[in-house]
């Protein structure tokens, strides 16, 4: 037997009306109630069906959410977050990937607001190619229903949040400096537009003139398109081996993304480099694989559980034609000091 408005009310302890205020997003509820009315129907397995929803009103029940591109796992932690408040609130998600094209980005969002999406959920290409073409930023700034930014996006007062990635990468050099690593190899792309690992490097690099002492030294070695599709090619490989070789016992190599470490494990392991004896190893980003390579790697780690959910909830705020701050929020990272950078 299917589960109805009337068992959420039972459940909940509250009103029909109550329940249908909930499910409308209606500003006449207190959180209290809200928050009541959606853990019984999730307790319940309520859905709220869709079809009897479009015919009873203009609301369609969809949200849309784009993202940059899929093939980052992270991005899915996101969808699965924004698609469990949504479900609770009676609401499904659309999912598309803009694959790093302002083109496809467009036309996921038009392709969306022609379903008659009522809020949408973005991971911009901007983040990665740099700032969008006016055009593009004109549409974007103009979207007929409420919008959230997981990223950098001029030009609009659309909410945003993303991961303060100059917090991350300043506590990770002041970290390893006081483990007594007082030689960084810093491994990265080219990063002219691609705003998360420029901010890495370029806080990294700073902090690191201003803790360090004349003993101290910075090298950068960039590998071709590293940021984008974390290829290493053999070049690269040779010549951060040999700047290995040719640097302190001290030394920390630090790269711009987990997997570019994963990958050189195995490189350095047969050229002879031992990790946390001869070298320390961190990087930035979130993998279970980090608990798996011996010894296991340091990161820098953003909070994406705690990014979604702030995000979820504020789309849903600014559904309900509540307010919403157009600044940007940044959310810090947490270091997981492993044994890649044991204390020297």
């Amino acid at each position: 037997m299917s589960v109805t408005v009337y068992d959420v009310a039972r459940k909940a302890g509250v009103s029909i009306a109550t329940v249908s205020r909930v499910f409308a997003n209606s500003e006449l509820v207190t959180e209290k109630s809200r928050r009541k009315v959606l853990s019984a129907a999730e307790k319940l397995g309520f859905r709220l069906n869709q079809s009897a929803r479009r015919l009873a009103g203009s609301k369609s029940g969809l949200l849309g959410f784009v993202a940059s591109q899929l093939r980052n796992p992270d991005y899915l932690e996101y969808f699965h977050t924004l698609e469990s408040y949504a479900r609770a609130r009676g609401y499904e998600v659309l999912i598309a990937d803009s694959e790093l094209s302002y083109e496809f980005e467009w036309a996921n969002i038009e392709r969306m607001l022609k379903n008659q999406v009522e809020g949408l959920m973005i991971f911009p290409v901007s983040d990665i190619l740099g700032e969008a073409p006016k055009m593009h930023r004109d549409r974007i700034k103009s979207l007929p229903v409420p919008c959230l930014m997981l990223g950098h996006f001029k030009g609009t007062n659309w909410p945003a949040l993303t991961v303060d990635e100059r917090q991350g990468a300043h506590a990770l050099a002041e970290g390893l400096y006081e483990r007594g690593w007082r030689n960084v190899i810093f491994v990265t792309g080219d990063h002219a537009s691609n705003r998360p690992a420029f901010e890495r490097e370029d806080e990294f690099h700073k902090t690191w003139s201003k803790i360090g002492n004349s003993a101290s030294s910075f090298q950068t070695i960039k590998v071709p398109e590293l940021n984008e599709v974390v290829r290493i090619d053999e070049k690269s490989v040779a010549e951060i081996i040999r700047a290995l070789k040719s640097a302190p016992s001290n030394t920390a190599l630090v790269t711009v993304n987990a997997e570019a470490v994963f990958r050189l494990y195995g490189q350095l392991y047969d050229a002879g480099i031992s990790i946390s004896k001869d070298i320390a190893v961190a990087s930035f980003g979130c993998s279970p694989l980090a608990t798996c390579f011996r010894p296991q790697v340091t990161l820098v780690e953003p909070n994406h559980l705690e990014i979604a959910r702030a995000a979820s909830e504020t789309l849903f705020q600014a559904l309900s034609g509540k307010p919403t701050s157009s600044k940007m929020q940044l959310v810090p990272s947490t270091i997981s000091w492993r044994e890649s950078t044991n204390s020297k």
